[in-house]
């Protein structure tokens, strides 16, 4: 393998492939990446069994070859090279890296003992622009189960229906719903998508288009964008029935100011640390009032006009989701949907077809 290449075409990536990189590999193999030379590209694949991702970048190949090298202290020595001119060379089981007068030598593991991160893409299910993909996922990653014991809430679930497509994530305490109307996938009787996986591709800095591919054979979900190919699996399961959770009638709605709700969370929260986060939300004639209480500490009240319908209401939920929440939007107004004490509330920023449930705490 001999191989020339920019460091800066492959600095855009370092980041990502760090990440991916498992701090305590099952197999040693697992801390190295695949570099692989060839016709069609030079690639770089790291994987931890669960996520993987490969990257393409412009090169010149001089002899092809496959061979693994390890992979933190590769990408830290790219990061530091100057920006010149790469020359990598496999030779006498070792890998060398040579950037002007500079000149590193890795240690190697056979590409044959590293996993194949996939046989084939299968399917095309899913295209999104940039923007569009940003503009979906950005108002769901917060609402993920962060519990490894209900594996189907750790991801996403895409609903695709006659009018467009529904995506969903909750950890059972919270609920995100962000509908894409008239958006056409193939997707057939819905799909959860690590959320990890999402993750990843939404901090990527290109604007490419992002494309989905499913592979059921092998129960994985390919996604490529540009140069860089993602590999996750599709999460088994039965994902929650979130249409049951959204309420079609209200006693009580309220339209108020993102901005100005959310510096009184900021304030009340401080009261909330030693009480299980759980702060009291009032709506009264024409003002919305938040209150948090602490035994030891004191407490905390804050209060904003709003725009009511209907009747009174009060409720208490975890005072952290609603700060989430209000942290996540960026629009000025929401809409606020209660029924009573007892039942979810309903937040919808309607310019962005967005929904969220935040489920309520029982208090004395």
């Amino acid at each position: 393998m001999k191989v020339t290449f920019l460091p800066e075409n492959l600095i855009q990536y370092t980041g990502l492939l760090i990440k991916i990189l498992p701090t305590r590999p099952q197999v040693p193999i697992l801390s190295n990446l695949l570099l692989k030379a060839e016709k069609g590209g030079f690639y770089i694949t790291a994987t931890d069994l669960e996520m993987g991702v490969c990257i393409k970048i412009p090169a010149k190949i001089e002899e092809e070859g496959s061979i693994t090298i390890p992979g933190k202290e590769f990408l830290e020595t790219i990061n530091s090279l100057p920006k010149d001119r790469v020359d990598i060379f496999f030779e006498k089981e070792m890998v060398t890296v040579n950037c002007r007068e500079n000149k590193m030598k890795f240690s190697t593991i056979p590409a044959e003992e590293f996993p194949t991160l996939f046989k084939e893409k299968g399917e095309e299910v899913a295209t999104f622009t940039k923007d569009e993909f940003m503009d979906v996922f950005s108002y769901l990653l917060f609402s993920v189960s962060q519990e490894e014991s209900r594996p189907q809430l750790t991801g996403i679930y895409i609903d695709s229906g006659e009018k467009g497509v529904n995506f969903v994530s909750t950890d059972g305490y919270r609920m995100s719903v962000k509908e894409v109307t008239g958006k056409k996938t193939k997707i057939k009787g819905g799909l959860i998508v690590t959320a990890g996986l999402i993750s990843e591709i939404s901090a990527l800095k290109s604007d490419d288009t992002i494309t989905m591919n499913l592979n059921k054979s092998e129960n994985q979900i390919v996604v490529v964008s540009g140069g860089a190919t993602f590999v996750g699996r599709m999460i088994e399961g039965n994902f929650p029935d979130y249409k049951k959770v959204i309420a079609d009638k209200s006693a009580t709605t309220v339209i108020f100011d993102r901005e100005e709700l959310l510096q009184c969370v900021k304030l009340a929260s401080v009261f909330a640390k030693d009480s299980s986060n759980i702060a009291s939300l009032e709506v009264e004639d024409k003002t919305m009032k938040i209150s948090t209480r602490s035994q030891g500490v004191g407490e905390g009240e804050g209060a904003i006009e709003c725009q009511k319908k209907g009747e009174n209401n009060k409720i208490a939920f975890n005072i952290r989701y609603l700060m989430d929440l209000l942290k996540t939007v960026n629009e000025k107004s929401i809409e606020l949907r209660l029924n009573s004490g007892t039942e979810p509330a309903l937040f919808e920023v309607k310019e962005r077809n967005f929904l969220h449930v935040i489920m309520p705490i029982q208090v004395d």
